[in-house]
């Protein structure tokens, strides 16, 4: 019986027996959660918070314990404090709340999102014959869309339904999209085929990186949206100037954004609109812009040069450029340059540069 005891008295006196794991200690961080939560897993009725360690990350979702963050408001973006516990891999496996260190309302220009519910998990449940619950957090009116809901949820069928958040609820939008599990992803979230009007010209993306993001609609009635996808329409190369009619590929995110658009018709004869009865407003970010040489301002992510010697505005654009403010400019294009013909907006600070450009309403896009 002695010898049996032995290999455990020697691992309980030396370090590193690989059977007893690794330890990882608890820690305080910093995390970022955003304004609106989202089914935790296809067989959950629960909700989950979208967090994310660094501004510059993509949000993920917090499918593990997160306990204590009761003040949680839809409609505000929080930085909060965390204890998070790790598991023998040193991957997150719990957080638990401390405390709220700055608090954010979105704006009303971000406030839509979609969210895809796998209603046969129950993360929909009906109050009333004009209410619903999600997930047992918050609670909509249902509006116009009652009876679609309530017979897709009947069906087990996978909605994508858009809401906008605010002042901690939820309003219903729209149906975007209803269909079984099997056919979900080919006919909500897959690849679709679509005929856009891409602009003659091309608006600050608002990305992280300075770009230029191009504008299209489907119908000539439609305001023109900003495609921020960093590479565009994929094997079409757009001309300044020229308004094109394309037969496009898009995909879906699950979120119902365009996560990827691919040329499958091009327009060969694009409508010619580089002259003066052709005037358009558009954003650049000052950060991404040098001063003028002699009268002109260099375009970036292949933009044209700016001309800014028309009406002395020169002298002001080097101001704002030196400043690093966000500019929303009227020109229009006269050979391979755009004539600036005005400044309407300016602010370095982006939240004041935004309520200006709302104010326009000829630009019908944000970011």
């Amino acid at each position: 019986m002695r010898t049996l005891w032995i290999p455990v008295l020697v691992c309980l006196t030396l370090t590193g027996c690989p059977e007893l794991g690794r330890e990882w200690t608890d820690k305080e961080e910093t995390l970022l959660v955003d304004y609106y939560k989202v089914q935790c897993d296809k067989d959950d009725s629960n909700l989950c918070f979208r967090v994310r360690d660094k501004s510059t990350e993509s949000w993920k979702t917090a499918n593990l314990p997160f306990t204590g963050f009761s003040t949680f408001a839809w409609g505000n973006r929080y930085s909060v404090t965390v204890n998070t516990s790790f598991n023998s891999n040193g991957k997150d496996s719990a957080y638990e709340f401390r405390s709220v260190d700055s608090t954010t309302a979105v704006s009303s220009a971000d406030q839509a999102f979609a969210l895809t519910l796998y209603t046969r998990a129950g993360v929909l449940t009906p109050l009333d014959d004009a209410n619903w619950s999600l997930g047992g957090d918050v609670a909509f009116a249902c509006g116009a869309f009652c009876g679609e809901i309530k017979n897709a949820v009947d069906a087990q069928f996978v909605l994508k339904l858009e809401f906008t958040a605010s002042a901690g609820s939820v309003t219903l939008n729209s149906l975007l999209c209803s269909a079984s599990e099997n056919d979900f992803n080919s006919e909500c979230s897959g690849e679709s085929t679509s005929k856009w009007t891409v602009a003659h010209f091309q608006s600050e993306c608002g990305l992280a990186d300075a770009a230029m993001c191009l504008l299209y609609r489907v119908n000539s009635s439609d305001d023109w949206s900003l495609l921020q996808l960093s590479g565009d329409i994929s094997d079409f190369t757009p001309v300044w100037g020229k308004q094109y009619d394309l037969t496009v590929v898009k995909t879906l995110s699950s979120g119902g954004s365009i996560s990827k658009a691919v040329l499958k018709e091009n327009d060969s004869n694009p409508d010619d609109k580089a002259n003066s009865t052709y005037p358009f407003k558009f954003i650049v970010r000052g950060s991404a812009l040098a001063t003028d040489n002699s009268g002109v301002i260099a375009g970036y992510d292949n933009a044209p040069a700016m001309n800014c010697s028309t009406n002395s505005l020169c002298t002001n654009l080097n101001n704002y450029i030196s400043d690093d403010q966000w500019l929303l400019l009227k020109g229009y294009i006269d050979g391979e340059q755009v004539m600036l013909q005005e400044v309407i907006c300016h602010d370095d600070v982006l939240a004041d540069f935004n309520t200006c450009v709302k104010d326009e309403d000829d630009v019908t896009w944000s970011f």
